[in-house]
């Protein structure tokens, strides 16, 4: 998989903050279809992708974390 461009917020030591950019709706998407999700978020996720991408992100920052030294990256964000 191509590694993206993404904005730096901050960095320390093996972790750091990254930009969410749009192309990965597809993953956090794919994350929250997995029943052990749901089950900790006590939600049923029923949306289509499409209907998923169209939604605008509401809160005040939204980031994932960047795994560097396995180069992965996990979404979260902050109220």
């Amino acid at each position: 998989m191509k590694s993206i461009d993404r904005a730096l917020y901050i960095s320390v030591n093996k972790l750091s903050l990254v930009e969410y950019p749009q192309t990965d709706d597809r993953a956090l998407y794919d994350d929250w279809l997995d029943p052990d999700t749901q089950i900790g978020y006590n939600v049923i996720f029923i949306d289509m992708f499409g209907d998923f991408h169209a939604r605008k992100i509401r809160q005040r920052f939204f980031a994932m974390i960047h795994s560097i030294s396995i180069n992965c990256c996990y979404e979260g964000s902050s109220k």
